[in-house]
């Protein structure tokens, strides 16, 4: 049932990916092991493994979902605090999102301030990003920890941090200076 239901789903997509087909792997299994002559023991194993796969699969969206709520409550409560979102690097989604509304095609011109490259920020087509602070999971040389956040974790069981963290090298140095006079981001926050 649930397959079916995420299979009519589809219509509302205006664009069909192949991972979208993987929601309907259960009802796929289900349908072989309810109408074949597979023996039962066969049957048993088949369902322990997508049960096995079914929980480590909710454990794993968990974490990340509680990462991700950690990361962006930082985040928040940085720009609450009075840092500008440009001065942080949070990632692919945060930067995004505080993305202004046109990128400019080329990198700033090296000594304009922005050409120190942020902790974290492995996609480069986010050139507003200043890099003074980073959201992240540790600490990397040259930074202090400005802020923290705990988060628990189910894969393995446990408590960790998220954390904000400022670089003490060089980026302090072109830190909010560069952002002045700049338009505010386009979207609010989530």
């Amino acid at each position: 049932m649930y397959s079916l239901i995420q299979g009519l789903l589809f219509i509302l997509a205006p664009k069909i990916y192949d991972r979208y087909f993987l929601v309907l792997l259960p009802g796929v299994v289900a349908a072989i092991a309810v109408r074949s002559e597979i023996p039962v023991a066969r049957r048993l194993i088949g369902w322990l493994g997508l049960t096995c796969m079914a929980i480590f699969s909710i454990a794993l969206m968990h974490d990340w979902l509680s990462w991700n709520e950690a990361r962006w409550t930082l985040g928040k409560k940085a720009v609450a605090s009075g840092i500008h979102p440009w001065e942080i690097e949070g990632g692919l989604e945060w930067n995004g999102w505080y993305a202004p509304a046109t990128q400019p095609e080329l990198p700033p011109a090296p000594g304009t301030g922005a050409d120190i490259i942020p902790l974290y920020n492995f996609d480069l087509r986010f050139f507003h990003v200043i890099g003074r602070y980073a959201l992240g999971a540790d600490q990397q040389a040259g930074t202090i920890v400005r802020d923290r956040r705990p988060y628990t974790i189910w894969l393995p069981p446990g408590h960790r941090f998220f954390l904000l963290v400022e670089h003490t090298t060089g980026a302090a140095s072109h830190g909010s200076a560069h952002i002045k006079g700049t338009v505010e981001p386009v979207r609010a926050s989530p």
